[in-house]
């Protein structure tokens, strides 16, 4: 059973209300991303689809994949409600097979739940074997050498566990706080499996709030955002 199972409401009621989520994460997703009409484009740990239809919305043919049969099921609900055209799938992306190759995939704070550097690297193995030649594969994730721990930040709590993992508790968001087991991993980290993998043309970038995000925040809710970034962008080609 993936933790998700277990928590996927709380998570689903966090990414609502979360202005990280909200006003970076999501738009630099699909700002990276770029989605174009018509294209396949696969949503690697989708959840319950809120990214999906975001691209969905752009035109583009979205295949979304997560472990959790809860948050997929979830995913499949909004879609009778809206449909998009949306195929939703419960897998892992080792697992994952479909007939035809993707024009980009999308991980936005997925392969930090890899167990170790050899999990990281089956994981870029596998959405590299997934992509058409000259298909993207854009990421949004944290830095682990940046990482705040012990000490609040933007409604997270990190903390070092005894099996090496690292506990990431959610609270003070106005929603249940719960928390999820991750294995956070560094940039250099990330460009050398996509090397390994085959990815070339490996570009990070730094991420910040939209002008709504800060119109209705403040910049001064942004600050520390800005003097610790710690979430980056992260695009290659096959």
């Amino acid at each position: 059973m993936s933790q998700y199972d277990l928590i996927g409401k709380n998570y689903s009621d966090m990414i609502r209300v979360d202005p990280v989520k909200i006003f970076v994460q999501r738009p630099s997703a699909v700002k990276l991303l770029k989605p174009k009409k018509e294209q396949l484009v696969l949503d690697i740990g989708c959840g319950d689809g809120i990214i999906s239809r975001l691209i969905a919305k752009e035109g583009a043919n979205v295949v979304g994949i997560d472990p959790s049969e809860r948050q997929i099921g979830v995913a499949q609900v909004f879609e009778k409600k809206e449909p998009l055209g949306i195929k939703y799938f419960v897998s892992q992306i080792q697992e994952f097979s479909f007939p035809i190759k993707f024009d980009s995939a999308l991980a936005v704070m997925v392969l930090c739940y890899a167990n170790n550097m050899q999990g990281l690297q089956i994981l870029f193995d596998s959405v590299f074997s997934s992509l058409k030649k000259g298909g993207r594969f854009v990421i949004v994730d944290w830095d682990k050498d940046k990482l705040p721990f012990e000490r609040e930040y933007y409604g997270r709590f990190c903390k070092h566990l005894p099996n090496g993992k690292i506990l990431v508790e959610w609270n003070n968001l106005g929603i249940e706080n719960f928390s999820a087991e991750v294995t956070y991993f560094s940039k250099e980290e990330f460009e050398r499996c996509a090397k390994k993998a085959g990815f070339k043309d490996i570009v990070f970038s730094n991420l910040g709030p939209t002008d709504e995000g800060l119109l209705k925040m403040g910049k001064e809710f942004w600050k520390r955002f800005n003097e610790e970034p710690v979430w980056f962008g992260l695009t290659m080609e096959k």
